[in-house]
């Protein structure tokens, strides 16, 4: 049974945030050694999604609307989200990169308040009664 206690969650969740913000950033600025461009890129691809989880647990993912430069024309792209390639600039050479950095802000401002923490001891106490009856049942 997981005893960890809401803040400890909460910090989890936080310091990853703050590292994938900082790799991101590292990414954006080109601040790294071309021999550490590849460790990088896999760092970053292999927390995306557990980063995405956390924006969207705490309603901070936003979908943007992307579209072409009006010289070129071409389709309105709706609801894109920009952790799909957060590496790239899929959509005519825009990066999302600022976006997903000012989600996982937000995201971490959720994270510390007392809202956030006294809903995740409410549902950590819920999963440990059902945890308990069904272990008693069984």
């Amino acid at each position: 049974m997981n005893t960890q206690v809401p803040q400890e969650i909460a910090i989890e969740k936080i310091k990853m945030l703050a590292s994938f913000k900082e790799d991101i950033c590292r990414w954006t600025n080109r601040d790294y050694r071309a021999s550490d461009v590849e460790l990088l890129r896999t760092k970053i691809l292999q927390k995306v999604r557990h980063v995405r989880s956390i924006v969207v647990e705490t309603n901070c993912l936003k979908l943007m609307p992307t579209k072409p430069p009006s010289i070129t024309g071409g389709l309105l792209i709706r609801d894109y989200d920009p952790f799909t390639n957060v590496l790239e600039t899929p959509c005519f050479g825009i990066s999302f990169i600022p976006e997903i950095i000012k989600m996982i802000d937000e995201a971490i401002r959720v994270l510390k308040s007392p809202k956030y923490l006294a809903k995740l001891f409410v549902y950590l106490d819920n999963r440990d009664k059902t945890t308990k009856s069904y272990t008693q049942e069984g």
